[in-house]
């Protein structure tokens, strides 16, 4: 099956070692083949193009590869050993060979799978706590196991790594704004840019600079007009780092580590903060 854009995958989902071993027997090396033990995935015609999507015999399984990498591999108890990625060409790759119950998601080189719980039930994405849905960071091949009707950690699999995630301090955001007149700010720049727009090209400032001339009062807010150019830039996506900015400056931004995230509305959270803050 194809998931997500960007790379086509046309074959189906392997859910254990005995599908994998079908997913192996049933197509023919092609035409040429010097790979040895290895055979194309899949075996329509649009797969059999793809010499870079392969599944070889290892010990005791069978390892899927995209282009010379094992990505996922089927033991004879069952058991899947997951590599730690870094591409979301690899994520749809994974995906497109996981059974149900496992997936993996990938974002700003960060490789999370997800495991349905023993119980799970519907989608992770929009999963709310009571349908069991565990995210773990792939800081490192992860082996994975059936617990009863979903998935966990095989005992070859220490406990995961630890993910740092990043939340601001409301509280002290709120002051660190009202302290650097920033909706003053917002509101002149709203305005001023607008007036200020012309044929002629200015110097792109970066969010600091701008975020310096803010700091220092509004005698110096004009300056900002004399070194970013309003006709190609966002004045909100401006606003957005300036404000940025003010949180890493005035240590708004609380670090935590989490070994699990336990539904997907909190991953993305995690995510959506790491890119505005810049936190990794």
């Amino acid at each position: 099956m194809g998931f997500g854009s960007g790379l086509r995958c046309d074959f189906r989902s392997i859910k254990d070692y005995a599908a994998a071993k079908a997913a192996y027997e049933k197509p023919k090396h092609w035409k040429g083949s010097v790979d040895g033990d290895r055979k194309q995935l899949g075996n329509n015609d649009s797969q059999r193009k793809k010499k870079h999507m392969t599944i070889r015999p290892v010990p005791g399984g069978y390892a899927c590869e995209l282009h010379s990498t094992d990505v996922v591999v089927y033991h004879e108890d069952n058991s899947i050993t997951l590599t730690k990625f870094t591409s979301t060409n690899t994520n749809q790759f994974a995906n497109a060979l996981l059974p149900e119950g496992i997936v993996t998601c990938f974002h700003s080189n960060d490789s999370i799978v997800w495991l349905g719980l023993d119980g799970y039930s519907g989608y992770f994405w929009n999963a709310s706590r009571g349908q069991r849905w565990r995210g773990i960071p792939i800081a490192r091949n992860l082996r994975l196991e059936r617990h009863g009707s979903g998935w966990g950690l095989h005992p070859e699999s220490a406990e995961p790594s630890t993910i740092t995630t990043a939340r601001i301090d409301r509280p002290k955001a709120r002051a660190a704004l009202k302290e650097a007149r920033f909706a003053d700010f917002r509101m002149w720049l709203s305005a001023a840019a607008e007036l200020h727009k012309s044929a002629r090209s200015y110097r792109h400032a970066t969010h600091a600079e701008v975020t310096d001339l803010m700091l220092a009062g509004p005698e110096a807010w004009p300056k900002v007009l004399d070194v970013y150019d309003f006709d190609t830039a966002s004045v909100a996506g401006l606003l957005a780092g300036v404000r940025n900015k003010i949180y890493r400056r005035f240590d708004c931004i609380i670090k935590d580590e989490v070994e699990a995230v336990e539904n997907g509305q909190e991953l993305r959270n995690i995510w959506k903060l790491r890119s505005s803050c810049g936190v990794y």
